[in-house]
């Protein structure tokens, strides 16, 4: 691969092997790299070395690029990428071909997208605090990989959040783990949201009803419960809609399907936030949860107090290679105006 410069400025080549079965790709070189000709060395790098080992993994094994390979002035990516529209200049946009040939040339497993510079480069997205820890298929131009893995840049972590770091090594180990096979495999999930009749809804709910564990997620609209999900585990899941479906009737018996389910005090009732649910259950359809309650939401919490504890978050660190899911549907909740 052929790295001459642009213009006149001085090219900070890659380095590691390039039969890797990791490539991680920076945004762009800075001071230290520019002096020593090589990527990922100083403070970041030393970061980033750290979190491979707590990973795992060693540097050597790991091929190291950058986007685009002359420090930026001020190191300020501006010039080449705009942080805000998450889109590429044409100056940019020549560094990003150059990209794409040179990873087309190697022959990796995964492919990690460090920083917001990378991961728009790699998938065409930007927000890497949003789409770290997930899964995501290249852009068509790249062909040597099936998958990439958003992380949080280790120069981030300098800058006095430290917890980043926790989140890198997470997300390190992911990738080592994907590296093992060339395709990117989904989790086989089931989402079983359509009916024939009531019938069938009734069915599913006497299921749950003798499920040992049970986990429930209500989704609000103008202030009342649009749909409710349950699920014994982890491939299959029933989302069962109520405003607006059913005959009077037929919403009553759901209803005391539901409570049937939720009230059993034999089995043990997992939720994300439950305490907004059970008590949105209760005030607003007079359902009562019973049993044992263990919130997902909590429990991280306690375990992890300094990091963040949203589903989406949750989903980044525990669910492997499941696909980001969080902007699939839209819920326009207007409570304040109900």
């Amino acid at each position: 691969m052929n790295f001459l410069p642009i213009s006149g400025q001085r090219v900070v080549p890659p380095s590691g092997p390039r039969d890797a079965k990791i490539v991680l790709v920076g945004e762009a070189p800075g001071s230290y790299e520019n002096f020593q000709l090589k990527p990922f060395v100083g403070p970041a790098g030393s970061i980033l070395e750290q979190c491979l080992h707590s990973a795992g993994l060693i540097r050597s094994e790991v091929y190291l690029t950058n986007v685009v390979k002359v420090q930026p002035k001020s190191n300020l990516i501006d010039p080449y990428f705009s942080a805000t529209k998450g889109t590429f200049t044409a100056l940019g946009l020549e560094w990003v071909e150059k990209l794409y040939d040179e990873l087309n040339e190697l022959e990796p497993n995964i492919l990690i997208a460090c920083g917001s510079t990378a991961l728009s480069a790699l998938c065409g997205i930007s927000r890497i605090l949003k789409f770290r820890g997930y899964l995501f298929p290249p852009v068509e131009r790249i062909t040597c990989a099936e998958k990439v893995l958003p992380i949080i840049h280790p120069s981030a972590s300098l800058r006095g959040q430290y917890s980043y770091r926790y989140l890198i090594s997470t997300d390190l180990k992911k990738a080592k783990h994907e590296s093992l096979t060339h395709e990117l495999k989904r989790p086989e999930r089931q989402l079983v949201y359509e009916f024939s009749d009531i019938h069938e809804v009734l069915e599913w709910l006497n299921y749950f009803t003798e499920a040992a564990i049970v986990s429930f997620d209500i989704e609000v609209l103008n202030y009342e419960v649009a749909c409710i999900a349950f699920s014994d585990r982890p491939d299959i899941a029933c989302s069962i809609p109520i405003a607006g479906r059913w005959t009077l009737e037929e919403e009553v018996q759901i209803w005391l399907g539901i409570q049937r389910v939720l009230g059993n005090p034999l089995s043990v009732k997992v939720a994300q936030n439950a305490i907004f649910d059970i008590q949105f259950l209760l005030s607003r359809c007079g359902i009562v949860v019973r049993g044992p309650i263990h919130d997902t939401m909590i429990l991280h919490s306690i375990m992890y107090p300094d990091l963040p504890k949203s589903l989406g978050f949750l989903g980044s660190v525990y669910c492997g290679s499941q696909s980001y899911w969080k902007d699939s549907v839209k819920f326009t909740n207007i409570k304040v105006d109900s």
